[in-house]
């Protein structure tokens, strides 16, 4: 059980970050080089992203379930967010990351649903969120592999 629980843990990890990081590393900086139609840019980039959000938020469930499953599982877990060990320090900081994660899907996606004139489209504040969650993301998963080496 904990090996096909790990396993999920990981591929749900990888579909979610890895899915942000290709977006933002190359399908994004390429679309904009392709579309020179703001409005054909605007419609790939929003069927791109709808795509990838159904998977995102499937993952985010997972990874509630599978982490959870986990942590009860380490034998130096002391709790969700405790500090009281090196190993439970890591998890609540990756578990925090996470969560700010989280918001910043949810505040994101209420930023897309405001008008195209709309001053929080305009200051490309939703594109900001999205390369915060890239760089977050990237965060998480060094974290994993420390408390994996360390576990």
């Amino acid at each position: 059980m904990l090996v096909f629980t790990r396993a999920l843990h990981d591929l749900f990890t990888v579909v979610w970050i890895g899915g942000l990081l290709t977006m933002g590393l190359i399908v994004m900086p390429a679309a904009k080089k392709i579309f020179d139609d703001p409005e054909k840019l605007k419609k790939f980039t929003g069927t791109a992203q709808k795509r990838m959000s159904q998977w995102g938020y499937l993952s985010i469930a997972v990874l509630l379930v599978t982490g959870v499953l986990l942590a009860r599982y380490g034998s130096d877990f002391a709790g969700l967010f405790s500090f009281n060990n090196l190993y439970s320090g890591l998890l609540a900081v990756k578990h925090l990351i996470f969560l700010t994660m989280i918001i910043i899907v949810v505040a994101r996606k209420l930023v897309l649903k405001k008008p195209d004139n709309h001053p929080l489209q305009k200051k490309k504040i939703p594109e900001k969120m999205f390369l915060a969650n890239v760089l977050l993301g990237s965060v998480v998963v060094i974290l994993s592999s420390i408390v994996s080496a360390i576990g």
